[in-house]
């Protein structure tokens, strides 16, 4: 990567990127201190006193369930077993579906979950009235590089076995155990700020997927501000991105071409990569690192895999 792109990299990280915080406080009529767990921690500081239990959460019934289906919900911030509330780190996206057809699923950092049919109705979940009920869990057994987060991640996903009520909105999702305690709190938009390396583009219009050049390292970093660079292959580019819960778009532009033609393809990875993302419309998760770009059909055109918030060396 051009030495150029590693200086604005870090430049940029350095104001932007790594002042940002792994999550909002949360504030509670008791003042409790949340615990916030970032991208690179493997424990997080000592809480203190259990969450208060919202007095009047004003739950949802099945008359809102539309909001609820047929969507990924975020991991956003959950209560351990010791009543501490913890925040999930920058750039990791684990999350739920919960299927209008009964079934339900997810993902941790690296692993998926499966859920078992509740007995009584032949169902993952259900929601009746107000009352939420949610099957067991169990997840798959694939090593994984972020061991502890992938633990962390699993434990607070399965917190939602406990549920047994839920508020939901267009934007968010929080499910309460039987005292009215919240023990999970999920978001619609996922967290793309960070640094993502490219794994491979399914460009238009067979849509086959070409891995990338092993030798080129392609990546691209968001920031918080909506600012967005990128190598995809020699040279580098910066834009812009902007997304919400059902929509990305990406606006790059060339800085420079520096090192193209030192190996060979790099030149074309990098005109296929730059169209590519320019038909870009919506975004999905696989695992809770793996960041797969749509097309405007819901084609899935490129895959980005997360790298890290801190480590900028190349």
């Amino acid at each position: 990567m051009a030495t150029s792109f590693r200086a604005a990299l870090a430049s940029c990280a350095l104001s932007g990127l790594l002042s940002t915080s792994c999550g909002e406080a949360t504030s509670t009529t008791c003042n409790e201190p949340d615990v916030m767990l970032d991208a690179t921690a493997e424990d997080a500081s000592d809480g203190t006193d259990a969450q208060c239990a919202d007095p009047d959460p004003g739950y949802s019934t099945d008359a809102d369930v539309d909001l609820l289906v047929d969507r990924q919900w975020y991991l956003e911030a959950w209560l351990d077993e010791q009543g501490r509330r913890r925040h999930v780190g920058p750039g990791y996206n684990p999350w739920i579906v919960l299927n209008s057809d009964g079934t339900a699923g997810g993902a941790s950092a690296c692993n998926f979950l499966n859920v078992d049919t509740l007995s009584e109705d032949d169902r993952d979940w259900s929601l009746e009235g107000e009352r939420f009920s949610f099957g067991s869990v169990n997840t798959t057994l694939m090593l994984c590089p972020h061991e502890v987060l992938d633990w962390l991640y699993t434990g607070a996903t399965m917190r939602v076995t406990e549920a047994t009520a839920l508020r939901v909105s267009d934007e968010s999702l929080a499910l309460f155990g039987p005292d009215g305690e919240e023990l999970v709190a999920f978001r619609a938009s996922a967290d793309i700020v960070g640094r993502w390396k490219l794994d491979w583009l399914a460009p238009a219009p067979d849509f086959v997927r070409e891995s990338v050049l092993e030798e080129t390292s392609p990546e691209a970093l968001f920031l918080p501000d909506g600012t967005m660079y990128a190598s995809l292959g020699c040279g580098y580019h910066t834009g812009t991105f902007s997304y919400d819960s059902d929509h990305l778009s990406v606006a790059l532009e060339e800085v420079n071409a520096e090192g193209c033609g030192a190996v060979e393809g790099d030149a074309e990875q990098v005109a296929r990569a730059l169209e590519t993302l320019a038909q870009v419309t919506g975004y999905q998760f696989g695992s809770a690192v793996v960041l797969n770009l749509l097309d405007a059909d819901g084609h899935e055109v490129a895959s980005f895999r997360f790298s890290a918030l801190r480590d900028l060396s190349f």
